[in-house]
């Protein structure tokens, strides 16, 4: 079961008495719906499908528009219904870093307001509710749509906590990358990546919302409010251009990330090609040695060089012979190194 409460707010100017804001019990903010000197405010919290049963003829609440406030994962949108219009909005939290976006929806008619929030009554949510309607009490006198710009401008306010949270949480991982010398797993960028998008998403769905009640499309929001949604219109607009500058600067950091991966992965190669190299001069080198020592190796040079008794003469004979092959084989592998040193780029061919 949810937590519904109900408000009774005088109508009027706030010099003559209006705006004066009173909690009661629901059934008496039912009963006092005709009634022209105040206007109800029905705050519904935790909601579920049985909460909205003594609301639903009163208030003549349309099945999809309840259907919708039940639901999670949606986005913003409003929808014009014989009795009331129907908005749905998000809030954003942060948890440990983490955005979280939560589901909020309103039910403005002519003569009452009813709120849906996933939060308590009594949570710290529902309080900022109570007090943002409070700090405004003298405009709320001219009716519900009033404390409807109200609420939808303290919930867009507090977007900007998350936004600075979610900047935070960048700037510490572009100085990680730089501090760490690129250590950082792709898949904090990837998760950074996709809580933008969806902070974008919702930004994006928010902002033609406002801006259909901006444009006076619902019959139940007066054009004299006008001008505060124009305000939060403008809200919305700088925190989207923030979640864009954020976006670039994720890119950024991203290419930074790739690019000095790319630099180890070349230093790497550059130290193989190297190693390579030195394996490749020793194998040239003795290839040619292996070879005449396999050939010379055999008895029949014992023979060929006339016995036993020459062979104090002819193994140094054919050590030095060697010596002096591995010695030309490395000079000419030098020479020809010194050579390729010389030549220019590739890209370089062709230039005067």
């Amino acid at each position: 079961m949810g937590d519904l409460r109900a408000y009774l707010v005088t109508r009027g100017e706030s010099d003559a008495g209006g705006g004066q804001f009173s909690e009661v019990g629901v059934d008496e903010a039912l009963a006092r719906l005709d009634d022209p000197a105040v206007w109800p405010w029905f705050d519904l919290g935790q909601p579920a499908a049985e909460d909205f049963d003594p609301l639903r003829e009163p208030l003549g609440l349309h099945p999809l528009a309840v259907e919708d406030a039940l639901a999670h994962d949606q986005v913003a949108k409003t929808e014009e219904y014989p009795a009331h219009t129907f908005i749905l909005f998000s809030r954003w939290t942060i948890t440990k870093h983490r955005p979280k976006i939560e589901q909020l929806s309103f039910f403005v008619g002519d003569g009452y307001l009813l709120s849906v929030h996933p939060d308590a009554a009594e949570s710290e949510f529902a309080a900022h509710l109570r007090e943002a309607a409070e700090r405004d009490a003298t405009t709320l006198g001219h009716g519900p749509d009033r404390l409807l710009a109200v609420l939808l401008d303290h919930v867009v306010d507090g977007k900007l906590e998350t936004i600075e949270a979610v900047e935070e949480v960048l700037d510490r991982t572009e100085e990680r990358l730089l501090t760490d010398n690129g250590e950082l797993k792709p898949t904090e960028l990837v998760r950074l990546r996709r809580r933008l998008l969806r902070l974008r998403k919702s930004l994006v769905y928010e902002r033609e919302v406002i801006s259909r009640l901006v444009r006076h499309d619902s019959p139940h929001i007066s054009e004299d409010v006008s001008y505060a949604f124009r305000d939060i219109s403008d809200h919305l607009v700088q925190f989207y251009e923030m979640l864009e500058i954020a976006r670039e600067l994720l890119s950024s950091v991203t290419e930074m990330h790739l690019g000095m991966v790319n630099n180890r992965i070349a230093v790497i190669g550059n130290e193989t090609n190297f190693v390579m190299r030195r394996l490749t001069i020793i194998s040239v080198i003795f290839m040619p040695l292996t070879l005449l020592s396999g050939i010379l190796g055999m008895s029949e040079y014992t023979v060929m060089t006339g016995g036993e008794e020459r062979m104090r003469f002819a193994y140094p004979l054919i050590f030095g012979l060697m010596f002096v092959l591995a010695l030309v084989s490395y000079s000419l592998l030098k020479r020809l190194d010194r050579r390729d040193d010389r030549q220019p780029a590739p890209n370089g061919e062709g230039e005067p």
